[in-house]
C-alpha cells in the first residue's frame, strides 16, 4: 500500500513527496519509503493524485522493483523468520 508521509510545498506548489510503501502478509510487514521531486499546483489534492504522480515520476519499471522487492522480503521473511535477538553490547 502506498502512502504519503508529508508534502513539502512552496508557493502553493508541492516541490517533494515523501512517501512510504507497506506491502504485509497479517504477520510479516516489508516497508519502503522515499522522497520524489515533482513540481505540481497545490490546490484540491488528494492522496490517490500524489501517488500517481509519484508513481509517474519514478516510472512504471522504478515502482514493480520496489513492490516485487517487497513481496520478495515477505517471502523470505515467511522462510527464514527474523528474530530479535539481544544486542552483544547489552548482555
Amino acid at each position: 500500500m502506498w502512502t504519503v508521509t508529508a508534502l513539502y510545498t512552496q508557493q502553493q506548489e508541492i516541490l517533494t513527496v515523501a512517501w512510504l510503501v507497506e506491502i504485509t502478509d497479517g504477520v510479516n510487514t516489508a516497508r519502503r519509503g522515499g522522497e520524489t521531486n515533482l513540481s505540481k499546483p497545490y490546490e484540491n489534492l488528494t492522496e490517490a493524485q500524489v501517488i500517481e504522480w509519484v508513481k509517474e515520476a519514478l516510472g512504471a519499471d522504478k515502482v514493480t522493483e520496489i513492490e516485487t522487492d517487497l513481496n520478495n522480503q515477505i517471502l523470505y521473511m515467511q522462510t527464514e523468520p527474523v528474530k530479535s535477538i539481544l544486542l552483544p553490547w547489552s548482555q
